[in-house]
């Protein structure tokens, strides 16, 4: 892993074109590992937030999903390497990145490629793949409509080597000239100097830069009123180029709802459906129910059983005169048949359990610092045994869903089943493979926050409890064997989170003593 770090940056602007101007301005970014991306301290953590949201298609559970998904599509693989990324953090909940730098690396920590993702004032963004060469220099043409001044042509030549105790980026874009030749038609360059991502220097800088992602959008916006006012041709933006455009996407037939979900018991083997109508359910009434009878739970439910009264009927067909290799839609009984067929090869990129927001940056961490204030309830276990780290991983990676929690089943149930009554997820959730975990994926009422393969798992609970919880399993070498250790936190919301955490700690030693042995027990056969 590689620390955070910030740098404290001068960026400069020069157009070369039509008008010859310059601006700089200071600002500062941070370095930062998306396997571990930085949390602070709970009363400054809105100061600081990485959002998945903000990059990439913005679907993705998190920031390296998102990339690996993009880089997927454009035939790469980063096989486990680690990604460096140079960006602006949410500040208050905004952020706006000009540029932001994805440096890829192999598992052996050899570079792999550079992502640069473009972002422009209206919206949109576009991200390219770069192959550096040997002095960190690459072309890529010009594929987004950044500026009001400048047309989608041309290229972009990027220098971008890796950062280190100083950070040299630059960027020219040139254009076709009279003579058909490229000319030099806008530069841009950033440069600063590395310090540590502590919490003092991040106030001292938000203190010399106040919110600072609004303060480069504004500047942004300002110049380009200077060179409107200097009579400098506004381009517009290119047909179809609506960022911010909604499409009718559907099928080639028209459905009810009751049609639906009797072509998904027809495709599922189930037997008929029979559908009476209730006048008198409320959507309320409805999502409880929905909740205790089917795996989705109520938080998902409601919103699917409000959106009934509208209609889903398409009422335009453009998408289909964008697309390069338009396709026919796919009939309805034949997605469900796919669908249930990549669930049976549990070849599933996304599941519905993936819909559940992630904590607010403020949220507290199981590796807050004592001085964070609040009160942390820990259950913490080590056992050394005779087991090879890589098969006690195997049985860690490999927990919940159809393997269960290795402790005390029934009292597994009892809670699933009083979580889904209180409107909670409960354990229907399971698990989207049966041997691999990816980070941000649910299992069971639980989430990934964590992953470091062969050595740590730290799982987010998503129950209905006063409070918060973390479960923390690690795996050390040692010797011929090696050491397990588990940690249960929890951080008790109010007199009810207190009564909650004294009221099971009688139970922890068969619960959670009993996990720990089994797994090893489990991971020794």
């Amino acid at each position: 892993m590689t620390a955070p770090a910030l740098y404290a940056a001068t960026v400069t602007h020069t157009r070369y074109e039509r008008v010859r101007r310059t601006f700089r301005y200071r600002t500062f970014l941070w370095l930062v590992d998306l396997d571990d991306l930085p949390r602070l301290p709970r009363p400054v953590r809105a100061l600081a937030a990485f959002r998945a949201r903000d990059h990439f298609a913005g679907s993705a559970p998190t920031i390296r999903a998102g990339l690996e998904s993009w880089l997927a599509e454009k035939g790469t693989s980063l096989d486990g390497g680690r990604v460096l990324m140079l960006a602006n953090a949410a500040v208050l909940g905004y952020v706006f990145n000009p540029i932001t730098v994805f440096w890829c690396l192999d598992a052996d920590g050899a570079p792999r490629c550079v992502v640069a993702e473009v972002h422009n004032t209206y919206g949109g963004r576009h991200a390219y793949v770069l192959r550096p060469d040997e002095r960190d220099r690459a072309t890529t043409a010009k594929e987004l409509y950044v500026s009001p001044f400048f047309p989608v042509d041309g290229g972009y030549a990027m220098t971008v080597p890796r950062p280190d105790r100083r950070l040299r980026l630059s960027v020219t874009l040139s254009r076709p000239g009279p003579g058909g030749a490229g000319e030099l038609a806008f530069a841009a360059s950033l440069t600063g100097r590395r310090r540590r991502a502590t919490v003092p220097a991040l106030l001292r800088l938000l203190l010399r830069f106040p919110w600072a992602p609004l303060r480069v959008s504004a500047l942004i916006r300002w110049q380009g009123i200077r060179l409107w006012l200097r009579r400098v041709p506004v381009v517009p933006r290119p047909k179809g180029h609506r960022p911010n455009r909604t499409f009718d996407v559907g099928g080639p037939q028209v459905l009810t709802y009751a049609d639906m979900m009797r072509g998904y018991a027809r495709a599922a083997g189930l037997p008929r459906r029979v559908i009476v109508p209730v006048p008198l359910l409320t959507p309320w009434l409805s999502g409880q129910w929905v909740n205790l009878v089917t795996p989705v739970p109520r938080s998902i439910a409601m919103p699917l059983i409000e959106s009934l009264e509208h209609e889903a009927v398409c009422r335009e067909d453009d998408l289909r005169s964008l697309l390069t290799e338009p396709a026919d839609p796919t009939p309805y009984a034949r997605a469900v048949e796919l669908a249930l067929a990549r669930i049976r090869e549990a070849d599933v990129e996304s599941h519905w359990s993936t819909a559940t927001a992630p904590g607010a940056p403020s949220d507290p961490l199981p590796s807050d610092p004592s001085w964070s204030g609040g009160t942390v309830r820990t259950d913490q276990r080590s056992v050394r045994c005779d087991v090879p780290p890589e098969r006690l991983w195997r049985v860690i990676e490999g927990i919940g869903g159809q393997n269960g929690w290795y402790s005390f089943p029934l009292a597994w149930a009892v809670r699933g089943w009083a979580d889904r009554l209180a409107g909670g997820v409960g354990l229907r959730r399971g698990r989207r493979d049966p041997a691999r975990l990816h980070l941000g994926e649910a299992l069971d009422w639980w989430r990934v926050e964590a992953i470091e393969r062969g050595r740590l798992l730290r799982l987010r609970a998503e129950m209905k409890v006063p409070g918060q919880a973390w479960l923390e399993m690690s795996v050390t070498p040692d010797g011929d064997g090696a050491v397990y250790s588990q940690r249960a936190v929890f951080v008790p919301r109010g007199l009810a989170g207190q009564l909650y955490w004294w009221a099971l700690w009688p139970f922890h030693g068969l619960i959670f003593g009993g996990m720990a042995r089994n797994i090893i027990r489990t991971a020794s056969r």
